[in-house]
């Protein structure tokens, strides 16, 4: 079945061979720290490696890339496959998939929400009294720290799916990880000084 009737009909994954893991194995601990520190850049990776170790389980003509670059459609397939897959191997299921996708998909948009009402707020009050810097830090900051739990919940149960609940198999950091997150920390230090600092930032 085609990459895109799959999305339209969600048809039941094909089990693979039970000694390949059905999604990405990665430690809960690496994911969060990860998400975070690279200012939620680890999600689209997360996202791609999910689909290219369920396309090799299970033999489906899926295309990894495309299903990642539209992460907002394909997300609930993901997790659907997942709930899917704990079922045709007799071992349960991932209870609230749909509610996870949802609440992600949720909080993505959640700063866009957010921008807006500060800036109707700040129209309709000609600016003043203006929103502290801080605030304005939490405020987008919490969705990213939201976003990271809901991820570390539905990791919880691929690890468990792939027989490698503690994510051993995935829990050091390459150095490849550790210059990600270096990248991702003077953009988080730029980030946070230009918030703090407005008044020395200029286009």
């Amino acid at each position: 079945m085609s990459d895109f009737t799959d999305l339209a009909n969600a048809e039941e994954p094909t089990v693979g061979i039970a000694s390949s893991p059905a999604f990405f194995t990665v430690s809960i601990f690496k994911l969060g720290l990860m998400y975070i520190v690279t200012f939620g850049l680890y999600g689209p990776y997360w996202l791609y490696q999910n689909w290219r170790v369920y396309k090799q389980y299970s033999g489906s003509p899926i295309w990894p890339l495309p299903r990642t670059v539209f992460a907002t459609i394909y997300l609930p397939c993901l997790f659907y496959k997942i709930d899917e897959t704990f079922k045709a191997q007799g071992r349960g299921a991932m209870p609230y998939w749909a509610a996870y996708a949802f609440l992600l998909m949720l909080i993505s948009i959640s700063p866009l929400v957010i921008g807006f009402f500060i800036g109707l707020y700040q129209a309709l009050t000609n600016g003043s009294p203006q929103l502290g810097p801080l605030l304005i830090i939490i405020l987008s900051t919490v969705p990213l720290m939201l976003q990271s739990l809901v991820l570390c919940r539905v990791q919880s149960f691929i690890n468990t799916l792939n027989e490698n609940v503690d994510g051993s198999d995935n829990s050091s950091f390459s150095v490849w990880n550790w210059l990600w997150m270096a990248i991702g920390v003077v953009c988080w230090w730029t980030w946070m000084y230009a918030s703090l600092n407005p008044e020395y930032v200029r286009l």
